[in-house]
Parts: structure tokens; C-alpha cells; sequence
């Protein structure tokens, strides 16, 4: 278990001061006459009422405690991000809740985060210095998931998606590349061992156009005169 405070008026430093949590009744810590810390047993998951007596025996209702279960993260997409931060992250697992403290933490930074459903939350990475983290998501922004993700942050470029990410055998599809971290000196696309030139139309946008192609799928990813950035993303040429 753990404590939380429990805000009031009245309270009495007393060795009787007790709370109650659900039918666990236990020793309560006086702070103020409008604060004492209650002591939050182990709990199913559900509603409980707490309580608070100034003598032991008469108990006053206090709030609702909700008592979640933890959240419990199965992927994060992308699973990188440029060390200055930027990434739109999508979180997902089981037992998101929708609460004002739903947050992502990297390490030891925290970060908001959105809800969008009991199995999915997003989130921005930030500024990090670090190479490889932990990933975890909070409730209450306070205790951690039990689960985490590996995170990684680098210098180099991050590929969300192509679109589109097939085009005919013949070439000319001009593919647009959404992402982050894109060196800002001349870049290319890899379409298998074939380069073509991109341009960059705004930090997080490149598109380029798709040489010809043999019919199937092939590694597609981004390159400088200096470095080549691998991906895991692919591009299809099909026949018209």
C-alpha cells in the first residue's frame, strides 16, 4: 500500500486520530487541523469510501478512493526519437484511464499525456540527453506502471510513415515522408539500392520521387552524401 492526504478542517492530533479505508481501519497521521495522511491498504479494483475519526470510534465519510489497476504497455510507436525531442509518441497497452495526470515518463522526465482509449495514449517525447531509457505511463503522476518500454534517443532521423507507400513499376510517384530529426543538408531516398533526391518541405515533411521498379516490395530509407539512415519502413511496386 501506500498514503495519500485527505484535506478537511478540524482534525485533532490525537493518539486515536484514525482513518478508514473501506473496512481497513488504521492509525492515521496528523499534519494540520485541515490535513491528516491516511495509509491506503491493498485494495481490489473499484470505489472505496475514507473515512477519518478524531477518537477512534465515530468516523466521519470523507472522499471516494478510486483504486485502478495499473496500466500495463505492450508498444510505442515510433520507438525513437531525435535528442532534442519532438516525436508524437503512440502508446499502447491495457487499462488506460482517462484522468488529468495521465502522463508518459522517460527516466526521469514526465511528460503529459492524452488519452484516447482504455488501450491507447499519445504523447510528445521530450528533450532528452540520455541515449536509452525506461518509457512508463502514470495515472495520477505519481506511481508507475508496472511494465515499461525501451526508448531510444538519437541524432539521427525518425520515419513515421509514407504515403503512399506503393506506386507502379513504372516510377513517378512522388512519396511524402512524414518524420523527425531530418539532417538538414542535402537528402535522398533509398528505394532499395536505387537513390532519388527529396525535398524538404517543412522539418517534419520530405517527399521524393520513386525511380522504376520490379514488381514487390523492397527496404526503403533516407541517406546524406555522408551517412545512411536505415528504417524499417518498406515501399511496393506493383504493375499497372
Amino acid at each position: 500500500g501506500y498514503s495519500v492526504v485527505v484535506s478537511g478542517r478540524n482534525f485533532v492530533n490525537s493518539p486515536f486520530l484514525m482513518c478508514k479505508v473501506g473496512d481497513a481501519v488504521a492509525l492515521a497521521s496528523f499534519l494540520s487541523t485541515r490535513s491528516v495522511q491516511c495509509h491506503i491498504p491493498a485494495l481490489n479494483v473499484g470505489n472505496v469510501r475514507i473515512s477519518v475519526s478524531n477518537n477512534g470510534v465515530h468516523f466521519v465519510d470523507g472522499p471516494e478512493f478510486v483504486c485502478q489497476p495499473m496500466p500495463v504497455l505492450n508498444r510505442v510507436a515510433p520507438s525513437s526519437s531525435p535528442a532534442y525531442g519532438g516525436a508524437l509518441l503512440t502508446v499502447t497497452g491495457s487499462n488506460f484511464v482517462d484522468t488529468a495526470m495521465l502522463s508518459c515518463v522517460f527516466g526521469d522526465l514526465v511528460v503529459p499525456a492524452k488519452y484516447v482509449s482504455k488501450t491507447s495514449a499519445t504523447c510528445w517525447a521530450p528533450s532528452q540527453t540520455k541515449n536509452l531509457v525506461r518509457l512508463y505511463i502514470s495515472t495520477n503522476g505519481i506511481h508507475l506502471s508496472d511494465s515499461s518500454l525501451l526508448f531510444s534517443f538519437s541524432d539521427s532521423p525518425v520515419i513515421s510513415s509514407l504515403v503512399p507507400s506503393t506506386g507502379p513499376v513504372e516510377g513517378g510517384t512522388v512519396v511524402g515522408i512524414v518524420g523527425y530529426g531530418f539532417p538538414t543538408d542535402a537528402i535522398y531516398c533509398r528505394f532499395g539500392n536505387q537513390t532519388a533526391p527529396a525535398t524538404r518541405q517543412s522539418p517534419k515533411f520530405l517527399v521524393c520521387r520513386a525511380p522504376k521498379g520490379k514488381p514487390g516490395m523492397i527496404s526503403f530509407s533516407i541517406a546524406t552524401s555522408y551517412a545512411y539512415f536505415s528504417t524499417d519502413m518498406s515501399y511496393t511496386y506493383h504493375q499497372t
